[in-house]
């Protein structure tokens, strides 16, 4: 049983998603967006840090890491939910083929929109996975799993260089494991 970072409910309150999204649908999203799309980026050691928090209900008891997942953490898996969604909601996989999915009260938009509105997310998405990493870069005395290397698990290498902090997975390439650029201006709001 995976254990999610954020309520079902919640990502549909705070995002564009229609209640009538089905609950099954948004989990297998969350369920990749953990995978493919926060884990990555935080670590593996920090990742299993905060599931292990869940699983033995401590996260309420530790308020830094609290404030990590609820103001952090929630904005980019919402994102990253709906990202995952966008193709995945329109086509089912069924025993006939790959099937559109298609509702007599609605029309589905044409392949240009779907691309600007996924580009348009991923944009989002990735602006709150640079302030999820500046802030675990100016709070690493609260979350020192953030930069501990497990390198069986593909967690991020981090190597600073000139006010740079560069993040690189051994053996995986990840268009995402972009570089860093430490900015002053980005940290501003913290």
């Amino acid at each position: 049983m995976a254990t999610f970072f954020i309520p079902i409910n919640k990502i549909k309150q705070e995002s564009y998603l229609d209640k009538n999204v089905n609950d099954r649908d948004i989990v297998i999203a969350l369920k990749e967006a953990q995978v493919m799309i926060l884990e990555p980026a935080i670590g593996a050691k920090l990742y299993q840090k905060i599931e292990t928090l869940i699983e033995t209900n401590q996260l309420n008891n530790d308020p830094d890491y609290l404030f990590l997942m609820k103001e952090k953490i929630w904005d980019v898996l919402i994102n990253a939910t709906i990202f995952r969604l966008s193709i995945n909601l329109l086509f089912r996989y069924t025993n006939s083929g790959i099937m559109k999915d298609n509702n007599p009260s609605s029309t589905s938009i044409d392949y240009i929109d779907l691309n600007k509105l996924r580009e348009d997310r991923e944009g989002v998405m990735d602006k709150y996975l640079n302030k999820l990493k500046n802030y675990l870069i100016l709070n690493q005395n609260k979350f020192p799993e953030f930069l501990q290397v497990d390198q069986a698990e593909g967690g991020p290498f981090a190597q600073y260089n000139d006010n740079n902090l560069n993040f690189y997975y051994p053996g995986i390439d990840l268009d995402f494991a972009a570089n860093y650029t430490y900015r002053p201006e980005d940290t501003q709001n913290y």
